[in-house]
Parts: structure tokens; sequence; C-alpha cells
């Protein structure tokens, strides 16, 4: 006696087809950061799975550079335009590309004709895929900007290197190739 067993089965393809988002190693990004009037455009890679490096930079609005010191602002005009760049490590919790990550970064700021160090302490930010691979984000933290001012120069007993609070707050749109 032979008893024959016929399976029906389903194709699931389409449940697990993610669109290359799996294959992908690499974001392009442009974003704004209304606080500080920058404009950065940015380039990600994906080195592990929870940790990439993102390098960029662009142009900076001087005009929005001493919102935050109020009593003491920066010595450079009040109109005009810089230019920022950065190096950026990123640790994601879930996996790269999406979800919740911290970043700390060094970015130069040619602001005036003069150098500015921005040093992020801790940067937190959140990016998610909305439609097959167009990514929206924000990132978030506190730093300080490094300078020397050279009218603080005739302190000869005191550093004429001053640290600014620097709070960054950028939003982006990306999309990942």
């Amino acid at each position: 006696m032979l008893l024959s067993t016929k399976v029906f089965s389903q194709d699931i393809s389409r449940y697990l087809d993610d669109g290359n988002v799996s294959g992908c190693k690499n974001i392009i990004s442009i974003g704004y950061d209304p606080l500080n009037g920058e404009l950065p455009f940015k380039f990600e890679h994906s080195v592990l799975r929870k940790f990439s490096y993102e390098v960029g930079g662009g142009p900076v609005w001087l005009s929005r550079q001493n919102w935050l010191v109020f009593d003491d602002p920066l010595p450079i005009k009040e109109r005009g335009l810089g230019f920022s760049a950065f190096i950026k490590a990123k640790l994601y919790f879930g996996n790269f590309p999406e979800r919740a990550y911290i970043t700390i970064y060094p970015k130069l700021n040619w602001l005036d004709h003069k150098i500015y160090i921005d040093a992020a302490v801790l940067n937190i930010g959140y990016q998610r895929i909305i439609v097959n691979k167009l990514i929206i984000g924000a990132e978030t933290g506190f730093g300080f900007r490094i300078y020397r001012d050279p009218s603080q120069e005739f302190l000869e007993d005191q550093s004429y290197i001053i640290w600014k609070p620097h709070i960054p707050l950028t939003f982006n749109i990306s999309f990942l190739i």
C-alpha cells in the first residue's frame, strides 16, 4: 500500500524581500541644523552590523552661530557663510542602518577666516527607512566649541583658549546605496 502526501505551499518570497536593503552598506544624506544654521552633506559607510563611520561637511550660516552664547559672543561677523567638515563614529543599538545610535565626533568649522573645533561629548540619533531605501532621521546632543580668542591674548597667566557649549540638532533625509 502506497500513501502519497501532497503538500500545499505558498510563495512567501514577497514577505522576505527587503528591496536589497540588507545588501546596502552606504548612506548618502543631506541634513539641516536649524539651531546652528548648518546644511551638511554626508556619506556613511557600515563597517560592522552595529558600527559605521560618517564623513561630511557643508555651508554654515554665520548669523546662527551666537544663539547659545549671549554674554560673550563668538568673535565672528554677523553675516556671511562658513564651512564645516567632520568625521563621526556611529554605534547602533540595533543593526545598521536603522533605529537609535550614539555618535562622537570632532568637527572643524571655518567661520570668518578662523578655525573653530566642535567636539561632541555625546550625540544620540534615530533613523528609519520609510519607503524602499529612503531614510529620515534626527540627531541631537551636547558638546563644546573650542577656539582661540585673540582679544584675550593680553592675559599672560591664563589660557586664551575658549570653551563654549554647543548643541547640535540635525534633521536628515538619506538614501541607501
